[in-house]
């Protein structure tokens, strides 16, 4: 047994005036907020630098490929309730799992080769909770679908561009508006919204 005292240190990079010009000139999403909030020495190097880890392509791919196709899935389906009450009904149900046989089919099944049915009988899962929970809500208008969003936000000492995506807003029957973030892998901070 060897006791190991670790040494932190923080490290801290001044900043010369082109970074911080680059800084001011940036548009900031969520993950690069997030990013700074869990180590901003990793925001450094990848935001400032241009640093990345090199990625587990396979991984990656994979969850990346399936966040993808969920989003555009969604997307897709609900575009013709924009502005409209989308009624969660029998039809509503059928269609949804036809369309989503028919794209699992097209996008995903010839990726994942074997893997595919195991991946399809566990998005198949979630989707029927899913609709379990959309039976639930009151929607009274879909508003929107893959929404952008971009605002500048004053800050102490300057102003800072702010970028964001919206999967999903709708106005519920009480006129209140929700906003749903789907996700498809682990969720990365507490407080995020998981929309089974």
């Amino acid at each position: 047994n060897f006791p190991v005292d670790p040494i932190s240190k923080v490290q801290v990079i001044k900043k010369n005036q082109s970074e911080i010009d680059f800084l001011k000139s940036k548009v900031f999403s969520a993950s690069s907020v997030n990013t700074y909030v869990e180590c901003p020495l990793k925001f450094y190097y990848r935001y400032v630098l241009g640093l990345e880890e090199k990625e587990d392509l396979l991984d990656d791919m994979e969850a990346r490929d399936i966040g993808n196709f969920v989003h555009s899935f969604l997307e897709n389906f609900y575009k013709p309730f924009l502005n409209k009450k989308p009624l969660v009904d029998r039809n509503f149900t059928e269609s949804f799992f036809l369309e989503f046989d028919l794209r699992f089919e097209k996008e995903l099944a010839r990726k994942m080769k074997s893997d595919s049915f195991l991946l399809k009988n566990i998005m198949k899962y979630k989707f029927e909770k899913f609709l379990v929970n959309e039976k639930k809500r009151n929607v009274k208008t879909l508003l929107g679908l893959e929404t952008k969003f971009e605002e500048d936000i004053q800050l102490e000492a300057l102003k800072v561009r702010f970028q964001a995506r919206i999967d999903r807003i709708d106005r519920l029957a009480d006129d209140s508006i929700m906003v749903i973030d789907y996700k498809t892998g682990e969720a990365k901070s507490e407080g995020s919204v998981d929309k089974d």
